[in-house]
């Protein structure tokens, strides 16, 4: 059943891209055309391109930073990473498992109380997501 959700609309997109067809009528064939129209136009080109700058520097950046961070976790000389009065929050939920049990109602609340400074903050600024993202799929 996922598959045929997923394979689906790519096929059927694949038949779109070489017909002529609006939402109000089915199209007619017409090969590569719409494909030679899309080579041609500037702005298909400018958007591959900044699409290409963003998705090449956004992959090196994040193996550059994950890289990094992760050498400068494993060194020795960073001690103040392993004392319990600076860990992280995934670091510090290990804290209530055990090696054959666990806290579960400490667990879940410790993880509740991380979430909710995030949870506050995405309440006041979803507005402003959201207009962020409608304005930038709305041409004019």
């Amino acid at each position: 059943m996922i598959a045929l959700i997923n394979v689906y609309p790519m096929f059927s997109g694949l038949i779109y891209s070489f017909q002529d067809r609006t939402m109000a009528r089915a199209g007619d064939f017409v090969g590569l055309g719409n494909f030679a129209q899309l080579l041609r136009m500037e702005d298909f080109w400018n958007a591959l391109e900044y699409s290409a700058v963003f998705s090449i520097f956004s992959v090196i950046g994040s193996y550059v930073f994950g890289l990094a961070l992760a050498v400068m976790l494993n060194k020795e000389v960073l001690v103040f990473l392993r004392s319990e009065d600076s860990m992280t929050i995934p670091v510090g939920l290990q804290l209530f498992m055990q090696q054959y049990a666990a806290d579960w109602g400490s667990l879940t609340a410790a993880s509740t109380l991380a979430l909710l400074p995030v949870f506050i903050f995405f309440l006041f600024v979803q507005k402003y997501m959201i207009y962020g993202s409608v304005a930038g799929s709305v041409k004019g």
